[in-house]
């Protein structure tokens, strides 16, 4: 389970992507720290701030 480094291994090994190719989203800190470790694309979602987690997914697409 998550931030269990396992959990994002197992992704790594079943997904055809390189780990900085994965976009992983949460809403847990530690969830998210989790994937940052792991060299995924992290982006924390808040609730309370929705559109500016709208702005900071659309930055990734460029």
């Amino acid at each position: 389970m998550k931030p269990d480094p396992a959990f994002y291994r197992a992704a790594t090994e079943t997904l055809p992507f390189a780990p900085e190719q994965i976009a992983y989203m949460d809403d847990m800190p530690l969830n998210v720290a989790g994937g940052q470790a792991a060299a995924f694309q992290s982006l924390q979602y808040n609730c309370g701030d929705h559109e500016g987690f709208l702005a900071a997914a659309a930055a990734w697409l460029g």
